[in-house]
C-alpha cells in the first residue's frame, strides 16, 4: 500500500509492517460544529444529533478511505494499523449532554454512529491489530472499544477484537495538577472510583482485559504484581503530567507501549527544568501479535 492522501487523512506504511492513518479533523468539520454544533454546545445536545448517520467527522467521503486503507492493510498482511485521531474514540462516562467526558468533542459524545459504523466494520472484516492513539482529555489511559450493535439496546455490547485505544495525559495542562497526591493508594482509588460508575452505567471500564490476546509484561508504577492483576489502573494515569511511546519490534509482530511522565503540579508555579524530576515510566506493556 503506498501512501494515500484524501484530503481529509492520511495513510503510508512505515517500514513495511504498519500503517499510520492521520484522521485529523478537516476545516470542514469545523466549519461544521460552528453551524449545527451550537445545541451541542449549549448543552442541549440529544443522541437523535449524535445518532445521525450524515454527521461524519470525514465530510469529504464518509469515512469509505478510512475503511479501505485499513481493510487493504489487513490484506497485504500489515500487522499494526495506528490511526492518529484528534479526539478521543472510547468511551468512559454515560450517554447524555456533555458528560464530563464524553462531551462534544468525542466520538462516542458527537459522531457516534460514525464510531458505530467503523468499529462494527473493523469487527465484520476481522481488521486486528488496530490501536487508536489521541489524546486531548487530560488524563493518561488505555481501553479497549466495542460499540452497541444496536443503538438503543445496552445489552447489545459487542467488542472489537484486538483493537483498543491509547489517550495521551497532557505535557502540562489542567485536570492532573489537581491531584493532590500521588502515592499509588491514591492513583488506584480514582481509578476505582471511574471504574465502579462506568460498571453501574453499563459501560466496559478503563483498561484491558487480562485475557487481552498477546498481552504481555503489564507495568505500573507503585504495582509489584501488575502483570498478575492487570487490573483497570495498570492502565490509567491522572495524576501526572505524561508523553507515550510505541516501539514496534524489528519483526514487526510485538508492539511496545510506555507512559513517561512526571508527577503534575499547580498552574502558574513556573517551575525551572531543574526543580523537575526526570521522567520516569509510569505504566507499560507490550502486546505480541499471533
Amino acid at each position: 500500500m503506498s501512501a494515500v492522501d484524501l484530503g481529509t487523512y492520511l495513510g503510508r506504511k512505515v517500514g513495511g509492517v504498519d500503517v499510520v492513518l492521520d484522521a485529523d479533523r478537516d476545516p470542514a468539520q469545523r466549519a461544521g460544529l460552528l453551524r449545527t454544533g451550537v445545541a451541542v454546545i449549549a448543552d442541549k445536545r440529544t443522541d437523535g444529533l449524535v445518532l445521525r448517520p450524515d454527521r461524519v467527522q470525514r465530510l469529504a467521503d464518509g469515512g469509505l478511505g478510512r475503511k479501505r486503507t485499513l481493510l487493504d492493510a489487513q490484506k497485504q498482511g500489515v500487522t499494526w494499523k495506528i490511526v492518529a485521531i484528534s479526539s478521543p474514540i472510547d468511551q468512559v462516562g454515560p450517554f447524555g449532554p456533555l458528560s464530563p467526558w464524553d462531551g462534544p468533542k468525542t466520538w462516542i459524545g458527537s459522531y457516534r454512529a460514525e464510531r458505530t459504523r467503523l468499529l462494527k466494520f473493523m469487527a465484520d472484516n476481522n481488521i486486528n491489530h488496530v490501536v487508536f492513539l489521541t489524546t486531548d482529555d487530560h488524563f493518561n489511559r488505555v481501553t479497549g472499544l466495542s460499540y452497541l450493535a444496536e443503538p438503543d439496546d445496552p445489552k447489545s455490547r459487542a467488542p472489537v477484537p484486538g483493537a483498543f485505544t491509547i489517550v495521551a495525559g497532557p505535557i502540562g495542562a489542567m485536570g492532573p495538577d489537581r491531584a493532590a497526591a500521588h502515592d499509588f493508594a491514591a492513583v488506584r482509588s480514582a481509578a476505582d472510583a471511574l471504574v465502579d460508575k462506568q460498571r453501574v452505567s453499563g459501560i466496559e471500564p478503563i483498561g484491558l482485559h487480562p485475557d487481552f490476546p498477546g498481552l504481555k509484561g503489564v507495568y505500573r508504577e507503585g504495582d509489584p504484581a501488575a502483570d498478575a492483576r492487570r487490573q483497570p489502573v495498570d492502565f490509567f494515569s491522572a495524576d501526572t503530567f505524561n508523553y507515550v511511546t510505541l516501539d514496534i519490534s524489528a519483526d514487526g509482530k510485538a508492539l511496545a507501549i510506555n507512559t513517561w511522565g512526571i508527577d503534575s503540579y499547580p498552574a502558574d508555579r513556573f517551575l525551572e527544568p531543574s526543580d523537575v524530576a526526570a521522567p520516569r515510566r509510569i505504566l507499560g506493556f507490550r502486546i505480541e501479535a499471533e
